[in-house]
């Protein structure tokens, strides 16, 4: 994807570089910031730039903020949670759940900012939420869809939808971290 700058020209190879080093930064700030404390002076310093160069990449820190929830919502959304599993054992549920909650925990700074924001009533904050949750969505319908090859695409998504949001809110919480390792090693019986 060709990013383009502030004042719309396309950004060429070390524009690229430097707008990626600002969302590298941005990214380590919020495993150490809260969302609301953070400063695009810290952020631009922290990358290696001047806060007037971040703001040829950003008009502000939400919008790099949201820049970086794209690129974390498209790797959701790419997930392939289902196709190298067999989906009859308990072991294959709980694999499909710590996949989510590894993609999650690797995420789980500026998916906190997404959750916030969303709850906040940020739609596009709830649409960056909706994209990242969409790989699971399809993964968890294509299973249930091979064992009830009759039931509908909308009772289909009414009977997955719940379960990606409680996936998702579990995995929301770093406690459940260890939680699901302990999981894994006692779920090899059949379902």
């Amino acid at each position: 994807m060709t990013h383009r700058s502030t004042d719309g020209r396309a950004l060429g190879p070390r524009g690229q570089q430097t707008r990626k080093a600002i969302l590298r930064s941005l990214s380590r700030r919020l495993a150490d910031t809260p969302y609301q404390k953070l400063s695009v002076q810290r952020v631009a310093y922290m990358a290696g730039q001047t806060d007037v160069n971040f703001y040829r990449y950003f008009t502000n820190i939400d919008a790099a903020v949201l820049a970086l929830a794209d690129e974390v919502a498209d790797e959701g959304y790419n997930a392939d949670f289902t196709s190298p599993y067999e989906w009859r054992t308990l072991a294959t549920a709980t694999r499909i759940v710590a996949d989510f909650c590894a993609l999650y925990a690797r995420h789980r700074p500026i998916l906190r900012v997404v959750e916030l924001r969303a709850a906040e009533g940020y739609t596009e904050y709830a649409a960056t939420r909706a994209h990242f949750l969409y790989g699971l969505q399809v993964g968890l319908e294509q299973a249930a869809s091979r064992h009830r090859p009759d039931a509908s695409d909308e009772a289909l998504s009414a009977l997955v939808a719940p379960l990606v949001g409680m996936l998702a809110a579990l995995a929301a919480h770093p406690a459940q971290d260890n939680a699901v390792q302990g999981t894994r090693r006692r779920s090899s019986m059949p379902l």
